[in-house]
């Protein structure tokens, strides 16, 4: 949730441009598939929310504002996500590898938690770029 949260809030007139990298962990999309009441309150491994929240994504359109968003992208999934199929995690991929950004897909690995080790590479690579991003 906070992946798709973050390509949307990119789009944002305020922000346009202003921001030189994300790193998104399993952004969840939503095309489409939920059918919720936007009241109705859902539960993902301990974290709650409301439907409204992916039928506003939804009209956000997350692929719009990631195709539109300027900067550097790391982008990480799980192979066995269980919460974002495979085919919208590769509509996310496609995106990110057109515009030559990073894109990884942690190896028989979950939505999270992922294990320990894996994480740790993550977030040096993660730390490269932000590091990158600040110093052009």
């Amino acid at each position: 949730m906070g992946g798709a949260a973050t390509v949307i809030a990119t789009s944002r007139p305020e922000l346009k441009d202003k921001i030189p990298c994300i790193l998104l962990w399993v952004p969840g999309v939503n095309e489409g598939d939920f059918n919720g009441n936007s009241e109705e309150i859902f539960e993902e491994a301990g974290q709650k929310y409301k439907g409204k929240f992916w039928l506003e994504a939804r009209e956000a359109d997350f692929f719009r504002c990631l195709g539109d968003y300027t900067g550097k992208i790391h982008l990480v999934y799980g192979e066995n996500d269980r919460f974002i199929s495979k085919e919208l995690r590769d509509r996310v991929l496609v995106i990110v590898k057109e515009k030559g950004q990073q894109a990884k897909i942690l190896k028989g690995q979950d939505h999270s938690p992922w294990e320990y080790d894996l994480v740790q590479k993550v977030y040096k690579e993660e730390l490269d770029i932000l590091k990158s991003s600040f110093e052009e």
